[in-house]
């Protein structure tokens, strides 16, 4: 599934009137088919369903980041090294 902000071209913060305004729009330059800009559109009209969009695919549209870097060295671990007993809640 395409991110549904993305597909009608609006901002997570859009109301009820900009997701039907992106939906036509969306509907007039044909990027994307009519069952997906339907199916973005039902998504960000329900609160729960636009809940769960924006957790799942946050949109950050004019957002300029750059990786995050971290000085953190990967080592490895062999699982016979962890101590079962470390834990009450393992037992």
């Amino acid at each position: 599934m395409k991110n549904a902000y993305s597909i009608l071209g609006i901002s997570q913060d859009a109301t009820k009137s900009d997701i039907i305004k992106g939906q036509v729009q969306a509907m007039k330059e044909k990027k994307y088919s009519p069952r997906e800009i339907a199916g973005a559109q039902k998504q960000l009209a329900s609160p729960s369903q636009r809940l769960g969009v924006d957790f799942i695919y946050p949109y950050f549209k004019d957002m300029q980041a750059e990786p995050l870097k971290t000085k953190t060295k990967i080592i490895s671990m062999d699982i016979n090294d962890i101590d079962a007993n470390i834990f009450n809640s393992l037992k």
